[in-house]
């Protein structure tokens, strides 16, 4: 099965893109750890979730959505003279945290996800992104990403939300976890397979990049 798509509008190719940072094992399956301990507290009748392996967990800097076929490796090429031009840095890993719509009428309204939340103090993430968005304008890209950016790893999507005491007692215990340091060394260019059938591997490494600039 391909998980290139064709535009019958004009005969093309073409491949769903992201531009992500790869989380470390210690990490994940700090996360994962975490999101087990909630899982087991969560009544399907109050919290439906998807939740997410440690394995396909990761942070993106940019979802690109359908992208040509022939653009793809253009793209890995210019997101290459980003990478070659920084210097590898870390963030650390703070809390876990809801995240929902800020203007629902209630603070469970609008919850569709639970997110590791990354901590970019000195703004090397950010201003990586914003490299990567020029170079990508430059030859006509553009993005998808909400803004502003919010540096994060998704740990469940929910298909419905209504905190209980037992969520919310777990979360406080797991306030004062140290989830450790998000060590960025390469950005990963991947393919997201998930719409055309790729449950198990939903997301495809096209290309690993590494940072190559002197700090």
């Amino acid at each position: 099965m391909t998980s290139m798509k064709q535009d019958e509008s004009d005969g093309f190719q073409y491949r769903e893109i992201l531009i992500t940072v790869d989380v470390p094992a210690p990490a994940a399956e700090k996360l994962g750890r975490a999101a087990a301990a909630l899982a087991r507290v969560s009544d399907p009748t109050h919290i439906d979730a998807f939740w997410i392996p440690p394995e396909l967990m990761h942070v993106t800097l940019l979802h690109l959505g359908m992208v040509r076929e022939d653009l793809v490796e253009i793209i890995q090429e210019r997101v290459g003279e980003v990478t070659g031009k920084t210097a590898p840095f870390s963030c650390g890993l703070s809390r876990l945290t809801p995240h929902g719509e800020p203007n629902a009428e209630t603070p469970e309204a609008n919850v569709d996800a639970l997110w590791g939340v990354v901590e970019d103090p000195d703004a090397h993430l950010a201003m990586l992104r914003d490299g990567l968005i020029e170079v990508l304008e430059e030859m006509g890209i553009e993005h998808h990403s909400p803004q502003p950016f919010e540096a994060h790893i998704p740990v469940a999507l929910f298909a419905k939300f209504r905190d209980t005491r037992e969520f919310g007692s777990v979360m406080l215990e797991l306030d004062t976890e140290d989830l450790g340091e998000l060590p960025v060394r390469e950005l990963v260019v991947l393919e997201n397979r998930a719409s055309d059938g790729h449950r198990e591997q939903p997301f495809r490494p096209l290309k690993r990049l590494e940072l190559r600039g002197q700090g």
